[in-house]
């Protein structure tokens, strides 16, 4: 009997292998760089060009690597064409990245669940423009707002749109991690000449989590992410001239409300700010346009007008929690040399209702100073 049963383990094991090696000849066969790039750029409507993609016969198991892809800014159906075997031009590109990791796991689908390992950009490098009229150089990526009107006013017409619930999911979704590593995203703003960059960002929705059936115990998608934010020139208006920061967060999303199992995703993150530099704080004149202010702390608080630099700080950080349009901020605390600024309120990002508590605590020695001011002007009162 225990024979038997070995047999039958053994040509269950020679079958799976058999097929996971049958499937791998076939993406090999199939999935090579003009496949891969005749997709990608049928489904961007972009230019689109590989310089290697890994694919070996148990490529179900170890995934497929795609080293070096070049996107292209949009093109129309007849440039693609008359582009096609030709090299990119270089001050054409949207997206230029080392590589792209895909791995799904093959027969957790036999049993109706999708597991992915991973599905990570490495190292891109995004170029994003906005036009003087407004419009970004992904637009066409993004339903056009006409678009968008079109189909409000045909769902007003017709009954409105089911939602989405926990019970549309037909199988259960397990995810090793998802998003980007060491990328870089430079943007410029046509409207007012101006340029940023996000630099080393990290953004991953890992250990994902998700069972219909189970949702007490498997509703949740953990994020990370880490970046610097910097302005490249100085500002041409905004409240600040220059600034450099980096950001760390953590915290988790819960996709669907278990209590009523729609998809109304609630947001908990804790955002670090451990590095930054901000230059021209307009703070400064808000507070010297208000006369009792000005003229009593006025020489006291001239220095957020100055460069505020803060390094490696364990006390600048923000609590966010986000769900069905509204944005509470809680424990806000930037930590600066001479003034700690705490702040928290709301805010509803439907309506762009806007409420905030800013609190300024400054150090010891400016308010011993503030003290003997006050004390003098009001001798003379």
């Amino acid at each position: 009997m225990l024979k038997k049963i070995l047999i039958a383990i053994g040509i269950l094991i020679a079958a799976i292998v058999i097929i996971i090696a049958a499937a791998g000849i076939i993406i090999m066969r199939v999935v090579d760089k003009p496949f891969i790039e005749s997709r990608i750029s049928q489904a961007l409507n972009r230019q689109v060009k590989i310089e290697k993609i890994d694919v070996s016969i148990f490529s179900l198991v170890s995934g497929i690597e795609i080293k070096k892809m070049v996107i292209s800014n949009f093109k129309t159906p007849p440039e693609l064409a008359a582009l096609k075997d030709k090299p990119m031009d270089a001050g054409d590109v949207f997206v230029d990245m080392e590589a792209l990791h895909f791995k799904v796991r093959f027969l957790p689908l036999v049993r109706k669940q999708f597991e992915l390992d991973e599905l990570v950009l490495y190292s891109p490098v995004i170029h994003l423009a906005r036009s003087k009229q407004g419009f970004l150089n992904c637009d066409d990526l993004i339903k056009s707002k006409k678009q968008q009107l079109a189909e409000k006013a045909d769902l007003n017409k017709t009954e409105a749109a089911k939602p989405v619930t926990a019970d549309d999911i037909p199988l259960a979704i397990t995810v090793g991690e998802i998003g980007i590593k060491n990328g870089t995203i430079n943007y410029h703003d046509g409207e007012f000449d101006q340029k940023f960059q996000v630099y080393n960002l990290t953004a991953l929705a890992y250990d994902i989590n998700v069972d219909p059936k189970d949702l007490a115990k498997k509703d949740d998608v953990k994020l990370k992410i880490a970046l610097g934010l910097k302005t490249v020139g100085p500002m041409k208006t905004g409240s600040v001239q220059s600034f450099d920061i980096t950001i760390d967060a953590a915290g988790k999303v819960i996709p669907f409300d278990t209590r009523t199992r729609l998809l109304e995703p609630e947001i908990i993150v804790h955002v670090a700010f451990p590095d930054g530099q901000i230059n021209g704080l307009q703070i400064f004149n808000a507070v010297a346009a208000i006369p009792l202010l000005g003229d009593y702390l006025g020489e006291h608080i001239s220095f957020l007008k100055g460069k505020q630099e803060w390094k490696n700080s364990k006390a600048s950080y923000v609590d966010l929690r986000y769900k069905a349009g509204k944005a509470d901020i809680s424990n806000g605390n930037l930590d600066l040399k001479e003034a700690k600024l705490l702040f928290a309120g709301m805010v509803n990002t439907d309506s762009k209702a806007l409420d905030i508590k800013l609190d300024m605590v400054m150090k010891k020695e400016i308010n011993n100073a503030i003290k003997s001011t006050l004390a003098k002007k009001l001798m003379w009162v």
